[in-house]
């Protein structure tokens, strides 16, 4: 990727963040709850910079749910695990991959529940094809996402949640939301007999 290229992809982000504050903004007092609760939105230049720059961070990092946590008083031992439990998963969907560059789990440890892990990859290219691959998970429960940003994750509850709810409500079925390229989008489900025919 040229220079110009990296520049006009840069310019592009920071157009489509700029759309996300000033939709957000504009959002109705329905969403006040939400965003009292919220962090606060990037309003100026540096801010979206500084978004922009987390989100390419975060572009090598997935999150795994339900992957069980051991319980033992040795950090150690549970980062052991914890590395050996994501590798299983991840050979199941994508056997060429990278090891991971870090495997963690997040918030405080709790004997009593299992957090999720963030797995730190070097390339984005790998934490992608993992993203792309993971409906050929064969460990029953687990799941895998993408690591978002707080501002990623309070313009999907806002808007995509909300306008799922509402076309769900104006009579619109099968719904869902899906990542297309990277990107949540709400698409429509094909049902069984539909994908037969495709």
């Amino acid at each position: 990727m040229t220079l110009t290229d990296t520049v006009r992809a840069n310019e592009e982000k920071i157009t489509s963040l700029q759309n996300e504050v000033l939709q957000l903004k504009s959002d109705s007092p329905t969403t006040s709850k939400v965003k009292s609760t919220s962090p606060s939105l990037p309003t100026s230049y540096d801010e979206l910079i500084v978004e922009l720059q987390e989100r390419a961070e975060r572009s090598r990092n997935i999150v795994m749910v339900c992957i069980t946590e051991k319980h033992s008083d040795s950090v150690e031992d549970r980062r052991e695990v914890d590395g050996h439990e994501v590798q299983k998963v991840i050979e199941t969907i994508y056997p060429d991959c990278q090891q991971p560059v870090r495997v963690l789990r997040l918030g405080m440890y709790n004997a009593m529940k299992t957090r999720p892990l963030k797995v730190c990859f070097a390339s984005q290219d790998t934490a992608k094809a993992i993203l792309r691959n993971k409906g050929n998970i064969k460990i029953e429960g687990v799941r895998i996402y993408s690591d978002q940003t707080p501002q990623q994750q309070k313009s999907m509850m806002i808007n995509l949640k909300n306008e799922l709810k509402q076309r769900q409500v104006n009579g619109e079925g099968n719904l869902t939301i899906k990542y297309v390229k990277g990107i949540p989008k709400i698409i429509k489900q094909l049902n069984v007999s539909q994908s037969r025919n495709n």
